[in-house]
């Protein structure tokens, strides 16, 4: 669809590029034919498509060897440990770019030549996505100050990076989408939150394949080590994981039911999940 709102007004063309099994963003290069590519990360998503996280970084990368061209250039994060490796081996035509000082802050930001750059997004993590942005926009002779103002009056409004208040606590709405990742890196920007009461509720991850268990597994563990007055696990894939400490429903129905009779007040919450969890359905009664 982006392609078909392509004319020959068009200077430059955005197109994001999906997949869940190998070979769908080669076939997908071959239509849209990009002459620049980037890849923010490769994280552990989708791995029930791609077979194993191995498979994940095959199937990303198939970006950057279809740009192994003439004139062609491929944009690395060098922050990215799979982006790195793969740098070394390939002989792409490279624009590069790192996070120098990772900081923990409660919204991402960054200093660029100088400049404070800051955002509505949640979560630190999210600072190499700005500076990504901002390289992006340089290598296409975007001046910094309306690179730097775009970012700083963008506010999140589709549960993804989010941060709503509501009459009686503050909510981080993150539950577009969840994968062992991003969701590793939410939990460890949450336990740096500074806040009086922070509760987690924490859904499901979908496509995960034979990796589902173990990797369920290891955000309980995550969980139990981080200091919180109480955890919510939503979705059976956690229903024999949970611990004593920990609640845990069926579905988020459910759990917006019991919160709907047992209020929670001056917390800091965090929900994040795969969107068929349908987290942000709680959200209305918090």
């Amino acid at each position: 669809l982006t392609l078909l709102r392509i004319n020959k007004e068009t200077e430059l063309a955005i197109i994001e590029m999906g997949a869940n099994h190998v070979g769908e963003i080669d076939f997908l290069c071959r239509i849209a034919e990009p002459i620049y590519g980037l890849i923010t990360n490769i994280g552990r998503a989708h791995l029930e498509g791609f077979g194993s996280f191995e498979g994940v970084i095959e199937a990303k990368t198939e970006l950057f060897r279809y740009l192994d061209k003439e004139d062609h250039y491929a944009i690395i994060n060098m922050d990215d440990k799979s982006l790195i490796d793969y740098s070394k081996r390939h002989q792409n035509k490279f624009y590069t770019y790192s996070i120098e000082e990772k900081t923990y802050s409660e919204t991402a930001s960054i200093n660029y030549k100088g400049i404070r750059i800051n955002s509505n997004l949640v979560g630190s993590y999210n600072s190499q996505n700005l500076l990504a942005a901002i390289i992006v926009g340089e290598i296409f002779e975007v001046p910094l100050n309306i690179s730097a103002k775009a970012i700083e009056d963008y506010k999140p409004n589709n549960h993804r990076s989010q941060i709503q208040k509501t009459k009686n606590n503050t909510l981080i709405l993150d539950c577009y989408n969840a994968n062992p990742s991003s969701l590793s890196a939410a939990l460890k920007d949450f336990e740096n939150l500074k806040a009086n009461k922070k509760y987690a509720f924490i859904g499901a991850m979908k496509e995960l394949g034979a990796c589902s268990e173990q990797e369920h597994k290891h955000i309980v563990e995550i969980l139990e080590k981080m200091n919180l007055d109480e955890i919510v696990l939503v979705g059976k894939e956690f229903e024999k994981l949970k611990t004593q400490n920990m609640l845990w429903f069926n579905s988020s129905v459910d759990t917006k039911e019991y919160f709907s009779k047992n209020k929670i007040i001056g917390s800091t919450i965090l929900i994040k999940g795969s969107n068929s969890t349908k987290m942000e359905v709680i959200a209305d009664v918090l």
